[in-house]
């Protein structure tokens, strides 16, 4: 029984190590825009599934999803983690990996990987430190399941969110959240050349509709949604059924290179056009601030981003204003206008800033995955300084407590993207006066 279990476990791990990295057998990309290889995903065989370091045999109970087929991981998010996981050792950003390795995240390391959606090994990361209220000494804590959308994923260790049983504002049940709950794992919706999205398979899907390289779609051939998102009508199995989606996916564009390092080589820029607040809201109410593609940026605010740098710096001009901590949806679904815009420092795209009448949307403030800070925000909003003397604040940088929370500075970077410290202000506040309040 145990040699058949290993050579079990040997042929699911080849097949598993073919889908992923094959480039001869999947030469446009796993997914590529639409429904991947099904033995990527599903096998016939036992499941076999990795539990720290010892193997298990995965019981179909195990599966929240198990009617859909078996997975080739214990649940529908550790099936898509078993890919978008780096593997151990994988430090540096890299491709399509939206997670660090559990073995890479000990005690003062931070996550790795820095997709503009972020690394869900935030959520495994729990800082707590003592703080000064109303003079008495306190406990400050920011627990990792704030850090992120709390995707259940048991094969590598992610649970639910134990804080909150429905998504903010919204009814989606906490304990049921995973992966496939907002991204189509068949990829069925597509983009069609009117700009509309389907289901139907009349029209096939050639290529993903993410990327600035992708494809147009014409009268024949369609392209997949923005990240495989589910549009109208997606009700996520995961649920129990209970959300029906209202809103098709956003408008957007990402550079073909965006899991990188955002050091002197700048920002990386995803174009965003429209429509992501409102996808948003499959999910969760509308926010207190306001979001959306009514939420019009003002001529106020058009001339505080465009001139902010950094605290006590407002000498920026437009051209080169973008800050991917502090992005913007720039009104349009003109794909050509969005292909153009879309890039990373050293390879093309435009850093310009916004112009009056553009949007504000959910991304502005927040991460779509997870992060280094509470309730996924791209800085830190609850502390007074994101920069302390030039450094960035950690236990072991001389930042005071309440400020440094419990981090280590290189755990502060890694959540900036590793930008220098010193391309802020040497006390530099937090990035909402990227739009409003002048330092």
């Amino acid at each position: 029984m145990i040699k058949t279990l290993t050579v079990i476990f040997v042929l699911l791990l080849f097949v598993s190590a073919v889908s992923c990295f094959g480039a001869e057998q999947f030469p446009n990309g796993f997914h590529n825009g639409g429904i991947a290889p099904c033995e990527g995903c599903h096998s016939k065989t036992p499941k076999v599934a990795e539990s720290g370091s010892a193997l298990t045999l995965a019981k179909d109970s195990q599966s929240s999803d198990a009617g859909r087929g078996m997975f080739n991981g214990q649940d529908p998010g550790s099936t898509c983690l078993v890919c978008h996981t780096a593997p151990k050792g994988q430090k540096q950003p890299s491709g399509y990996f939206v997670a660090t390795s559990n073995d890479d995240l000990a005690a003062g390391l931070p996550p790795g990987q820095m997709t503009p959606g972020g690394d869900f090994g935030w959520l495994r990361k729990s800082y707590i430190w003592a703080t000064q209220e109303a003079g008495k000494l306190k406990d400050g804590q920011s627990q990792g399941e704030h850090h992120g959308h709390n995707v259940i994923a048991s094969q590598f260790g992610y649970n639910p969110d134990y804080s909150n049983a429905k998504a903010p504002g919204g009814i989606f049940p906490s304990d049921k959240l995973t992966c496939t709950s907002c991204h189509d794992p068949h990829g069925n919706y597509r983009r069609l050349a009117d700009g509309s999205y389907s289901t139907s398979n009349a029209i096939p899907v050639i290529a993903s509709g993410s990327y600035k390289s992708s494809p147009l779609p014409d009268a024949t051939h369609a392209i997949g949604s923005y990240r495989l998102l589910a549009g109208k009508g997606y009700s996520p199995a995961s649920s129990g059924r209970s959300v029906i989606f209202t809103s098709d996916p956003p408008t957007a564009v990402a550079p073909d290179k965006y899991n990188r390092a955002e050091t002197r080589q700048g920002n990386t820029r995803v174009a965003y056009g429209s429509d992501m607040s409102e996808w948003c809201q499959n999910c969760h109410e509308p926010h207190k601030h306001a979001t959306g593609n009514a939420a019009k940026i003002t001529s106020g605010i058009v001339k505080q981003y465009n001139s902010y740098i950094a605290s006590g710096d407002i000498n920026g001009s437009r051209s080169s204003s973008y800050s991917s901590l502090v992005p913007f949806e720039v009104g349009t679904k003109d794909y050509a206008e969005l292909k153009r815009l879309a890039g990373n420092g050293g390879e093309g795209g435009d850093m310009s800033g916004p112009l009056s009448g553009e949007n504000v949307m959910c991304l502005t403030c927040h991460r779509a995955h997870a992060g280094g800070w509470d309730s996924i925000t791209r800085w830190n909003t609850k502390a007074e300084l994101i920069v302390y003397d030039g450094k960035y604040p950690g236990i072991d940088s001389g930042a005071p407590t309440f400020i440094a929370q419990g981090r280590t500075s290189a755990e502060t970077r890694k959540a900036y993207y590793d930008r220098p410290a010193d391309s802020f202000a040497v006390f530099q506040r937090g990035l909402c006066s990227k739009c409003h309040a002048k330092d």
